[in-house]
């Protein structure tokens, strides 16, 4: 079966292969299918510090870093609220051995939505929802 990120395999390989991951595991290992998750929104709040190149915070922690891309303007809430679910989540699944295949399938949904939005910006402009 295709994976859902496979449009992500020549642009961004490495947020490919975390969501391939992520699904892989949904069922079988849902809390690194969490952990795979809140990696895509690490990796592209990073990859979005060096492509605009955007001086990292002074306090420079995840929900900082998403909060500096915000006020800089190249974040709309609605990413905001995605990057914190995923990032929230993995922390849960790190830190907490969290597991949750209902979290799993909303937070898959949302990081596909969170990695077109990305293609569609710094990726392929052409590229088209799926």
């Amino acid at each position: 079966m295709k994976s859902n990120f496979s449009f992500l395999d020549i642009e961004f390989p490495v947020l490919s292969q975390f969501g391939k991951n992520a699904e892989t595991y949904l069922y079988s290992d849902s809390n690194s299918c969490l952990m795979k998750l809140g990696m895509i929104g690490e990796t592209i709040v990073n990859l979005m510090f060096t492509y605009d190149k955007v001086a990292l915070p002074a306090d420079n922690t995840a929900a900082n870093r998403i909060s500096t891309l915000l006020r800089e303007g190249l974040l709309t809430q609605d990413l905001v609220n995605i990057l914190h679910a995923l990032r929230k989540t993995r922390n849960k699944a790190v830190h907490e051995n969290y597991t949750s295949i209902s979290d799993g399938k909303s937070l898959l949904q949302m990081a596909h939505s969170l990695c077109e939005w990305f293609m569609q910006t710094y990726g392929d402009w052409n590229y088209e929802n799926q």
